[in-house]
């Protein structure tokens, strides 16, 4: 696999996360229940949602030192 390869492969899968992440954060939990199952659930999808984040942000961090500024992924 040549460099430039692979640099897509980090934008692609930094962009992946990061559709991911949006997508927890928007669709998580619903309003159908309530009580601390629902209030432990929501800190975990969060924790989650702020995880992937942070590894789409890295990733994304290592395609553009890699040069591949054009494949980035866009960030909110």
């Amino acid at each position: 696999m040549d460099d430039s390869t692979l640099r897509s492969r980090l934008a692609g899968h930094a962009t992946t996360l990061l559709q991911l992440s949006q997508a927890l954060a928007a669709h998580s939990v619903g309003g159908r229940w309530e009580g601390p199952a629902r209030r432990a659930c929501e800190t975990q999808v969060v924790d989650l949602e702020q995880k992937l984040f942070a590894t789409a942000r890295k990733l994304n961090g290592v395609a553009s030192d890699a040069g591949v500024h054009n494949l980035r992924a866009t960030f909110r």
